[in-house]
């Protein structure tokens, strides 16, 4: 069996062996063998612990890996939450400023596209506000001069030229804005009146005093001018009127003007020429209400109302 284990090379065999050989062999040999278990033994247990040493290591250094493998892993997927997060901050500060600069661009856009309208709507405006000065001083200014002079045989030159030569001067005042004037407003009607008057045509007005204009602005007063000027050049051309009578009054806060007029009047569902509109638009600007209607049986009536400014 010793023999055995030796030709095997089996340390485990050899030292079973020599174990039951020291137990049954002579005294003397039975201590070399003793001797030669000891040795083997020793080796065979430091072997042993050697390799469980190593195996300790192994193992140590396994798990020291793992948890190294673990931790790297750890970072790893730190870093790509980081990188993600950096990439989403990144895409949203993009998107953000993106968005900024396209509303940016359209507050831009629509800023300047109201500065435009503005600009074209002041300049319609104007342009219509020169239009309509130019027909008031001299288209109308130009037919109440000529219905003077149609019916007034004895209509003086210098008189005509001094006529002529203030209504050159209020075209050259239209363009700076500065058409003066004519201080009194019930005298200044009654000069509209009295120029639009002929024999055939008879214009009267009631409650045209001084007293009654004593509240109302300037600007008002200047219109319904214009507005009274506009009716009768209408009636002029259109009504084949004989008689015109115009009512003034006072209706607590409000002052009521009541044009009367035994001409054709008004045909029914018809249609303002631009005389009419412009009348209407300019008592419609002071905050004012008119109405058109026929007469009974014939003949034409206009009331206007326009608010009073209490002083």
């Amino acid at each position: 069996m010793y023999g055995l284990a030796k030709l095997t090379s089996s340390a485990e065999d050899e030292l079973d062996a020599l174990r039951k050989l020291t137990a049954v062999a002579p005294l003397g040999e039975s201590r070399i063998l003793f001797a030669r278990y000891q040795t083997l033994n020793d080796s065979l247990q430091s072997a042993r612990n050697s390799a469980k040493s190593q195996f300790a290591v192994i193992r140590f250094e396994s798990e020291k890996n793992k948890a190294e493998n673990l931790l790297l892993q750890e970072d790893n997927s730190k870093k790509r939450l980081q990188i993600l997060n950096q990439q989403v901050m990144l895409g949203g500060s993009v998107l953000v400023a993106g968005l900024i600069i396209l509303v940016s661009i359209l507050v831009y856009r629509r800023k300047k596209q109201e500065a435009e309208q503005r600009s074209r709507t002041a300049i319609r405006e104007h342009q219509l506000k020169m239009s309509q000065r130019v027909h008031d001083t001299v288209a109308n200014g130009l037919y109440r001069m000529m219905s003077e002079i149609e019916h007034h045989d004895n209509f003086e030159k210098e008189v005509l030229l001094d006529k002529i030569e203030e209504l050159y001067e209020r075209s050259r005042d239209i363009s700076y804005d500065n058409t003066p004037s004519s201080g009194s407003a019930a005298a200044e009607l009654d000069r509209i009146l009295a120029a639009f008057a002929t024999p055939k045509t008879k214009i009267s007005a009631v409650g045209n005093q001084e007293e009654l204009w004593k509240n109302i602005p300037p600007s008002f007063v200047k219109e319904l001018e214009q507005v009274l000027q506009e009716l009768l050049v209408n009636m002029k051309k259109h009504s084949e009127a004989q008689h015109v009578v115009l009512h003034f009054q006072h209706s607590g806060q409000l002052l009521e003007i009541t044009y009367k007029d035994d001409g054709i009047g008004f045909p029914a569902n018809f249609d303002k020429g631009n005389g009419l509109r412009s009348t209407e638009n300019r008592i419609l600007k002071i905050g004012g209400q008119v109405t058109f209607t026929s007469g009974t049986p014939e003949g034409a009536e206009i009331k206007i109302i326009v608010p009073i400014l209490s002083q």
